[in-house]
């Protein structure tokens, strides 16, 4: 009973979600695109460069994530781009990778931490 009114509630949050994508200015609902306090006082450092989050966590392609990754760590090959792109697209139910879960695979084979 709990989980089937957990479930119909967080259809009914996409769905409102889905279909409101123009705003009033009266609307104080905050959807989830919007960042909290945190990110207001202590803005990251991808905000100075016209980067937002949604650009982060947005699929994209292997091609250009092989850039991305390439121009952090020049010295990488190949081999290892495929492996930590494999790593990353693993996270994924779907496979998709992000420039996010590309970094944090990235991390995790060079065993850093990620926190």
């Amino acid at each position: 009973s709990f989980s089937l009114s957990l479930s119909l509630f967080s259809l009914c949050l996409s769905l409102s979600i889905s279909l409101c994508r123009v705003r009033k200015v009266g609307d104080r609902v905050n959807y989830g695109e919007q960042s909290d306090a945190y990110g207001l006082l202590f803005p990251s450092i991808y905000t100075s460069h016209g980067v937002t989050e949604r650009d982060l966590f947005q699929v994209r392609e292997k091609k250009d994530l092989e850039g991305v990754l390439k121009t952090i760590a020049p010295g990488l090959a190949s081999d290892d781009f495929d492996r930590v792109y494999e790593m990353a697209a693993g996270y994924d139910a779907e496979g998709g990778v992000s420039v996010d879960s590309l970094m944090f695979a990235y991390k995790q084979s060079r065993g850093k931490s990620t926190s």
